[in-house]
């Protein structure tokens, strides 16, 4: 079950992934979202190939992680539960670091 994502606390290590929407040359190629996303586990499916080399099958790889976010979140609510919650902490004096990649 979905739950509702929580601010950070005491996190030493906060882990998030946000699943992006599916572009436009996806859509013309027909290609589909192969992600599903239920707060706080992402699930990776993978349209493989029985070993007849014929019958596809799906295999879901699930994980779960601090924070997962749809496609229709915004920045805004990103940055509220990841990043926002690091300026107290370094205004305090501490040190944090945040990665984004595509």
């Amino acid at each position: 079950a979905e739950q509702q994502h929580s601010l950070a606390s005491d996190m030493k290590i906060c882990i998030c992934a946000r699943k992006r929407p599916i572009n436009s040359k996806e859509v013309k190629r027909k290609d589909h979202y192969s992600v599903t996303v239920a707060n706080p586990v992402v699930t990776v499916h993978d349209c493989k190939f029985r070993v007849d080399g014929i019958t596809k099958y799906l295999d879901n790889s699930s994980f779960e992680l601090d924070h997962t976010f749809h496609e229709e979140d915004t920045t805004e609510d990103v940055y509220m539960y990841t990043a926002q919650p690091l300026v107290e902490f370094v205004l305090a004096g501490g040190r944090a670091t945040v990665f984004a990649c595509k």
